[in-house]
């Protein structure tokens, strides 16, 4: 049974929570900021204020006091507004152990410094001889009331503490609920802000009654935008790259866009070390036409990529294929 203290009682915070508790094998904490939220949960099992309609299981226990939410807390659940990050860590500090897991599901930027969430609590952490803390950000498309009704939702947890991610998988994973891992926290964080952006115009179109082209090429655009604007902040820390692009849509003409998707972080950055091969992985009996695209698609990507851009096209069995998290 693991501890676990969830801070921040929002539709988030409240929907983590009930993915948590519906496990029954943790022991669940959830901090509210409003009394009266807490007192509601404890009341009713409901958080009616901010996720109405879901009850919350009961291994999940309210509370309004900081230091009762982190008593024994081996993970930590930051779910509180971005704006009040840095707040509330310096509340917790004295309260918090050097051994705990911090997983930050706060989607934003702090507006006074743009840090992100996981900077500004390695700051506070770190800060009048402090410690470097274990860190990891948890983000993905996870509308709280389908996650709380027990919709399938795939979110990803980043660090580069490789222990960390598979610590959140294992503990966090349930069959309604899966997290992938991987080391790129920049990206993740950067993308779980910059999308609200691109969210916000689209339903600015919407409003204005614009059709699904405008719509669409709102997003391609800001997707490219995002994508500029990450590789700047330096996502990764350049090594050998192999970027597999699996071949798995009955469509051909899908793979163009899926291979630049892929690619487009990796092949972009700037560093004179960099190795990078993409490999198309095809089934055995893909077609000759296929194999031809997906060829001319990785050649001409080569024209977009550094000079140790290696393109190649690779068959076999899906039980072949390459692993991912």
């Amino acid at each position: 049974m693991s501890q676990i203290a969830i801070i921040g009682a929002g539709a988030w915070g409240t929907g983590l929570a009930i993915v948590l508790g519906r496990r029954g094998s943790h022991r669940v904490r959830l901090w509210a900021h409003e009394q009266q939220v807490s007192e509601g949960i404890a009341r009713g099992r409901v958080n009616q204020k901010f996720l109405p309609g879901h009850r919350i299981p009961d291994t999940v226990t309210p509370t309004n006091t900081l230091a009762e939410a982190l008593e024994g807390a081996e993970i930590l659940v930051s779910v509180m507004p971005s704006q009040h990050c840095r707040g509330i860590f310096e509340q917790m500090r004295p309260h918090l152990r050097q051994e705990t897991v911090i997983v930050s599901a706060s989607k934003g930027l702090e507006e006074s410094s743009l840090e992100r969430m996981t900077e500004v609590i390695m700051d506070v952490l770190e800060a009048d001889g402090g410690w470097t803390p274990r860190v990891g950000a948890l983000s993905g498309p996870s509308f709280a009331l389908e996650v709380a009704r027990g919709d399938p939702t795939a979110v990803t947890v980043a660090s580069p503490d490789a222990e960390l991610g598979q610590l959140v998988q294992r503990e966090f994973s349930d069959r309604s609920f899966r997290i992938y891992t991987n080391d790129d926290v920049i990206g993740v964080e950067l993308g779980g802000a910059l999308k609200n952006i691109v969210a916000i115009a689209a339903g600015i179109c919407d409003g204005l009654g614009l059709g699904h082209n405008s719509i669409a090429a709102l997003i391609t655009r800001g997707l490219a935008e995002m994508t500029r604007l990450v590789v700047a902040c330096g996502p990764r820390p350049w090594r050998d790259w192999r970027a597999w692009v699996i071949w798995s849509s009955p469509a051909p003409e899908v793979f163009p866009a899926t291979a630049e998707l892929a690619l487009n972080s990796a092949g972009n950055e700037n560093c004179s070390k960099l190795s990078l091969t993409c490999t198309a992985w095809l089934p055995r009996e893909c077609s000759p036409p296929r194999r031809r695209l997906a060829w001319r698609t990785l050649a001409r990507l080569k024209c977009q990529l550094p000079s140790r851009f290696t393109p190649s096209c690779t068959t076999g069995s899906r039980q072949e294929m390459p692993s991912r998290n």
